[in-house]
């Protein structure tokens, strides 16, 4: 099962693909899963520092630059 924007994300907050620049804000795909993104990461029962079994491509989570505004 794949997530969309309206389902749980909105109860759960933050996910792990939030913070990773592979990921497409809003659409919850990426790089990695330009389908979807695996229920089991959304969930955050994996971090996916490793490719999954089923994944296409090498591309695991790679932290976001972040800028914070003072």
């Amino acid at each position: 099962m794949k997530f969309t924007l309206d389902d749980r994300h909105n109860e759960q907050g933050s996910i792990i693909c939030d913070f990773c620049k592979h990921c497409l804000i809003r659409h919850y795909t990426c790089e990695a899963f330009p389908e979807g993104i695996p229920e089991e990461i959304l969930e955050g029962k994996n971090r996916h520092s490793e490719p999954l079994p089923n994944q296409r491509n090498n591309i695991v989570f790679g932290l976001k630059n972040v800028i914070i505004p003072f």
